[in-house]
């Protein structure tokens, strides 16, 4: 049965309908979270690939059951994508702040129920990103630091951080791609060194 012959029955309150939605989109769900783990330099990562899908499925159900989509306007799987994306895409970038954080920042009870392994090697890889995003062209760390809000920047929307450098939203866009993937290749290799 197609999505938008189920969106039917579930509007007409049949609540199975949902379910086999869910069900049905389910691999939907995967590919755009594997392809942002992609993106993210993330794919070979399984417990993050997994916490993205159910990022992506709560995106989807909450799409579906907000009761907003009109079949006229097109297939569903080309209305929740975008919704689908910009969950998955919000959670990578809050992880990815919160990997930055130095341990410093983190709240005294997280650190006191940590071992003391666990915190050294926090400290070792916030001080690595550290060292790694130090190493960055200046304009690398300027567009990287306000797209993440990381290592004392300000969180800025790409539209100003495009218009500060003179360049276009694409190639901001590429510049903190880059910058990321090399982000991406170094935490793999501190987890190797585990």
């Amino acid at each position: 049965m197609s999505n938008e012959e189920l969106m039917r029955r579930f509007a007409d309150g049949d609540a199975a309908a949902f379910a086999e939605l869910c069900e049905q989109n389910m691999a939907l769900v995967r590919s755009r979270a594997k392809l942002i783990a992609r993106e993210y330099g993330c794919e070979g990562q399984k417990e993050t690939l997994s916490d993205w899908e159910s990022v992506g499925m709560l995106a989807f159900a909450e799409c579906v059951g907000g009761g907003r989509y009109d079949e006229s306007q097109g297939k569903l799987t080309t209305y929740v994508v975008p919704f689908i994306d910009g969950a998955i895409r919000r959670y990578a970038k809050k992880e990815l702040r919160h990997a930055a954080m130095t341990a410093d920042d983190e709240p005294a009870e997280q650190l006191a129920d940590a071992s003391a392994e666990d915190t050294v090697r926090r400290a070792m890889e916030t001080e690595e990103l550290r060292q790694y995003f130090e190493s960055l062209p200046k304009r690398d760390r300027d567009i990287l630091g306000k797209c993440f809000g990381v290592f004392g920047y300000q969180k800025e929307p790409l539209r100003d951080i495009a218009m500060y450098h003179m360049i276009g939203e694409d190639a901001v866009e590429k510049a903190k791609r880059r910058a990321r993937d090399k982000l991406g290749e170094l935490l793999n290799a501190l987890n190797d060194l585990e």
